[in-house]
């Protein structure tokens, strides 16, 4: 399955489909939202995940887990990152109403600078080399 840039594959781990059901369930606004995983971004290596309010997608890219990269509060951490942008809503990128948003989803990296910092620190170094070349 296709979704504009991305090519979509497998399921996202059971442990993040269970929380995100939670959020759902916790905040009315995700009602109608999905959840998908992907294998790469085309056009942006650097991308964890990605919120479509267009599509009403939540997207996780694949090989975070794939790779065995992160822990499950990890996968979490992105996880409220992406819902934090559905909840606020199209256009507010990181900005004062999705800091709080964030914080009150759960996200501990509320901060967007701070938490790709986070995230670089748990990328292995060929990884790392890659995403500096896009």
């Amino acid at each position: 399955m296709n979704y504009g840039q991305y090519e979509t594959s497998g399921r996202v781990p059971y442990c993040i489909r269970k929380r995100f059901r939670e959020l759902q369930i916790k905040y009315p606004l995700l009602k109608g939202w999905e959840l998908l995983s992907i294998k790469q971004v085309v056009d942006e290596v650097r991308t964890l995940g990605a919120c479509s309010h267009c599509y009403k997608h939540i997207i996780l890219c694949r090989w975070l887990w794939d790779l065995n990269l992160p822990t499950h509060s990890d996968l979490f951490e992105i996880l409220y990152h992406e819902v934090a942008h559905a909840l606020v809503g199209p256009g507010k990128g990181h900005g004062n109403e999705w800091r709080h948003m964030a914080k009150v989803v759960g996200c501990k990296h509320s901060n967007h600078k701070r938490a790709r910092e986070w995230m670089t620190l748990k990328v292995p170094p060929y990884l790392q080399a890659a995403m500096k070349k896009s």
